[in-house]
């Protein structure tokens, strides 16, 4: 399945972080803030956002950050 960056589609390798060529993010973590009332407030990552357009087979398919 080839990954391409959404801002200038550039092809990207299955590992890639950051599109070499314009520098955009397109994957991130996901993280969840949660407090108890009178605790410390706790972030906590709960999964890796892929913003990189995904083509593989008939459709293409943009996954959106927070999804």
């Amino acid at each position: 399945m080839k990954r391409l960056c959404p801002a200038c589609f550039t092809e990207l390798s299955a590992e890639a972080n950051y599109c070499s060529i314009c520098g955009k993010c397109v994957r991130g973590t996901v993280e969840q803030t949660k407090q108890f009332l009178g605790g410390p407030e706790e972030t906590i990552v709960v999964g890796i956002a892929d913003s990189a357009i995904l083509i593989g087979g008939k459709k293409a398919t943009i996954i959106e950050e927070g999804e």
